[in-house]
C-alpha cells in the first residue's frame, strides 16, 4: 500500500477466482487507499501486479464484469477522435 502499511485478511475481496486467475480489492485500514491486485499463474510461474485505484470496496463489487466495451464501441470511439483532427478539446466540450 502507498502508506507502506502490509494488508490484513480483513482488507480484502476476491473479485474473480479461476485456476489461472484471481483479482482482487484491497483497502488500507490505515489510509484508505485501494489497490486492485492482479494474480496470474502459468507455466513460468506466479505473476502478479497491482493498480491503485479510487474505487472503494463498494463500487469495485458494482462495477466489477458489469459491462465489457464491445469492440465497435472502441472503433466508434476511435472514429469520433479522428475526425477531430487532433482537437480532443473539441470532442469533449461538444459531447459533454
Amino acid at each position: 500500500m502507498v502508506c507502506g502499511r502490509s494488508f490484513g485478511e480483513k482488507d480484502l475481496i476476491a473479485l474473480e477466482k479461476k485456476t489461472e486467475k484471481t483479482i482482487i480489492h484491497a483497502t488500507c485500514s490505515k489510509c484508505n487507499g485501494s489497490t486492485l491486485l492482479f494474480l496470474f499463474s502459468g507455466s513460468k510461474g506466479l505473476v502478479s501486479m497491482g493498480m491503485i485505484t479510487d474505487l472503494d470496496r463498494a463500487e469495485v463489487k458494482s462495477k466489477f464484469g458489469a459491462y465489457a466495451i464491445s469492440t465497435d464501441e472502441v472503433l466508434d470511439a476511435h472514429s469520433m477522435i479522428d475526425s477531430c483532427q487532433g482537437n480532443l478539446k473539441k470532442i469533449f466540450s461538444d459531447n459533454i
